[in-house]
C-alpha cells in the first residue's frame, strides 16, 4: 500500500464515526440477525467503545465484478450465500466451514483480517480491516512495540499520537490489541472494525 493509500485509509478510518454513511444493502435485517444467531461465535472483544463478536462460516471478500445481490449463490456453488454487500466487500455464508470454524472461534476472539464480526449491541456485521490502531504516549516507541509484539507498523500519525500496527497471518488481532494494552507506553488499543462504509463520491 503506498502512502497516499494508506493516509487516506488512516483519516477515514478515523472519521468514519463522524461521517454520514450509506446503509449497506443486504438481506431483511431480521433474517440476518437469525442467521448470525445460529451460527457459532467466538468470545467478545472491544473496538472503539462497541462490543463484538467474530462468528463462524462467514467471510468477506472484495467484490467481484458484475452484479451481486443478497440471497443469491456464489459463484463457487450452492454451499455459500451472498448474505450482505457492505462497500467494496461482499460478506458470504459458507455452511461448508461452519463446524470446522466454530470449533476453532468458540472461546476465544480469533479475529484476522477479513473476519466478520457482529456488534453485539445492534447486531450489525462489520468486518475486521487488519489493523491495530493504538493511541500511545510517545509514537517513537512503535518500532519498539512493533518488535516486542510481533507486528508490524504500518504508518504513524505522529501529529496526533497514534500508530497502526499489522499482524502476521493467522496472528489474533484482538489478543494482540489486548497485549498491547498492557504496555504503560500505550494508551489505547484495539482491532479495527468497519461496519459502514462512505458512499462513494
Amino acid at each position: 500500500m503506498n502512502t497516499q493509500n494508506l493516509r487516506l485509509a488512516v483519516l477515514v478510518t478515523l472519521a468514519l464515526p463522524a461521517l454520514a454513511v450509506a446503509q449497506s444493502r443486504g438481506l431483511a435485517v431480521s433474517d440476518v440477525q437469525s442467521l448470525v444467531a445460529s451460527l457459532p461465535q467466538g468470545a467478545e472483544f472491544r473496538s472503539e467503545g462497541q462490543t463484538y463478536r467474530p462468528v463462524a462460516g462467514l467471510r468477506a471478500e472484495l467484490r467481484p465484478a458484475g452484479r451481486v445481490e443478497p440471497g443469491q449463490a456464489s459463484a463457487e456453488g450452492a454451499a455459500e450465500v451472498i448474505v450482505e454487500v457492505k462497500g467494496p466487500y461482499v460478506i458470504y455464508r459458507d455452511t461448508a466451514a461452519v463446524s470446522a470454524a466454530g470449533k476453532s472461534l468458540v472461546g476465544a476472539p480469533r479475529v484476522a483480517k477479513g473476519s466478520v464480526v457482529v456488534n453485539v449491541r445492534t447486531g450489525q456485521l462489520g468486518i475486521a480491516d487488519g489493523l491495530i490502531t493504538a493511541k500511545l504516549s510517545d509514537v517513537g516507541a512503535a518500532g519498539a512495540l512493533a518488535a516486542a509484539n510481533g507486528l508490524t507498523v504500518e504508518y504513524v500519525a505522529g501529529h496526533i499520537g497514534y500508530a497502526f500496527f499489522t499482524a502476521p497471518p493467522g496472528q489474533d488481532l484482538a489478543a494482540a490489541a489486548a497485549a498491547l494494552r498492557k504496555d504503560p507506553r500505550v494508551k489505547s488499543a484495539h482491532a479495527n472494525v468497519q461496519e459502514s462504509f462512505a458512499e462513494p463520491g
